[in-house]
């Protein structure tokens, strides 16, 4: 029997149940500290997954079965490299995985490899920032995730007062209590999915291309990301796969995923924007394989974890297209249940969903963290059909035939 251990119980890990046969798995085990999470797997084990000496002592996990330690959550990753020690496989430094957790600490890296490309300070307290010059900046927490408690201030808007208030709100979320306050660049943004090996190279497996909700302008908050699209040249793709692994070596990352989100500037300029030293939900059971056309990507990091190679660069063909497209709700009531297929080209498939947040009588607000979307959808199909426009055309569409006139 083969197993997969999962530190957390987020639902987007509900993608490995559904692929569990590709992947040669027999039993997942989830590891959370909610008795009852959102997702279970076929074994719950209810334990802190930062608690690493915990997870280990669990009698409900027979480790020579386990194929890896998987997780999407930044607190896991300390956790994961610990228990991939002892099972003998590799594992990043604790520094490097520090380095990737705390925003701050990954910028400093970028800034001593002359890649990082904007003004970018920790704050310890508000009155630290003293830029009231009229430009454009970015309040985060300097140790969380998820777009929360983000703030966006630009010109005249930007005082002591709205920059203190700016500074207690990301403070609040961030496990240090600091902030990090960076310039706020315009641009086109994109995810950069990587998998490092022990000997220094750098695989690229995916690049998406973000795009963002219009029904809230205080907060860039992802709807969809498109991977492999077709209005972004393959030149241009081979040019971020290589600014993404500078930006994982600058970090010290080895044998580990790396999720980087960056932006490109009108003047082309690519700034790196955060890093995790992990990847995503859906991202890694589906996207990834669904561009590759086969099971790659959790096979591969299994395989690096015993000393495997991976090869510099771009990994995937560049033939097919996929998309993690979240449902964006035109603020209102909901008058009908339909889905987004019903107004996409029949050759773009549907491979996972959750839809259980689209109900008719429901109004919807504009969303404010990742974790508010209301649903999804993992489409694919040829690059050529999966477009931007014609999903655009189709989330146009889908709000007309779903949602009333008035709003409350």
């Amino acid at each position: 029997m083969r197993e997969l251990v999962i530190l957390g119980g987020n639902r987007l890990h509900a993608g490995f149940a559904m692929k569990k046969q590709e992947l040669g798995i027999d039993k997942i085990i989830a590891v959370d500290w909610n008795a009852r999470p959102d997702f279970a797997g076929d074994l719950s084990v209810c334990c802190d997954i930062k608690d690493a000496d915990a997870v280990w002592a669990s009698s409900a996990i027979r480790w020579e079965q386990v194929m890896c330690v998987y997780t999407s959550a930044d607190a896991g990753t300390a956790s994961q490299a610990e228990l991939h020690r002892r099972m003998g496989l590799l594992t990043p430094a604790q520094e490097a995985l520090d380095n990737a957790r705390i925003k701050g600490r990954s910028s400093a890296c970028w800034e001593k490899a002359g890649i990082l490309n904007k003004y970018s300070k920790v704050l310890e307290v508000p009155e630290a920032f003293t830029r009231y010059d009229g430009g454009s900046y970015i309040w985060k927490p300097n140790c969380a995730s998820g777009s929360r408690n983000i703030t966006i201030l630009e010109g005249d808007d930007v005082t002591p007062q709205s920059a203190k208030e700016a500074w207690q709100l990301a403070a609040q979320a961030s496990a240090d209590h600091c902030v990090i306050v960076e310039e706020f660049c315009r641009g086109t943004e994109y995810t950069v999915e990587m998998l490092g090996d022990g000997m220094g190279h750098v695989a690229v497996y995916g690049i998406s291309k973000k795009y963002h909700t219009p029904y809230n302008t205080q907060n860039k908050i992802a709807v969809n990301l498109h991977f492999c699209p077709a209005d972004v040249s393959d030149d241009r793709l081979e040019a971020i796969a290589a600014f993404g692994a500078k930006c994982y070596r600058a970090l010290g990352l080895s044998a580990s995923f790396g999720h980087l989100e960056i932006i490109e500037k009108e003047d082309g300029t690519l700034v790196p924007v955060e890093m995790g030293a992990r990847s995503s939900g859906f991202i890694a059971s589906h996207l990834i394989d669904l561009i590759h056309g086969k099971t790659v990507y959790l096979p591969d990091y299994a395989r690096v974890l015993r000393g495997g190679a991976v090869r510099d660069g771009i990994t995937y063909p560049g033939t097919r297209s996929a998309m993690y497209y979240f449902y964006d709700v035109q603020p209102g009531i909901m008058e009908r249940e339909k889905t987004i297929l019903d107004f996409l080209p029949s050759d773009i498939q549907s491979f996972a969903h959750s839809r259980e947040g689209l109900k008719a009588g429901r109004y919807y607000a504009p969303i404010q963290a990742d974790h508010q979307r209301y649903g999804f959808e993992i489409l694919a199909g040829d690059r050529k059909l999966l477009t931007i426009q014609a999903v655009e055309q189709a989330q146009t569409q889908w709000n007309c035939a779903v949602m009333k006139e008035e709003t409350q």
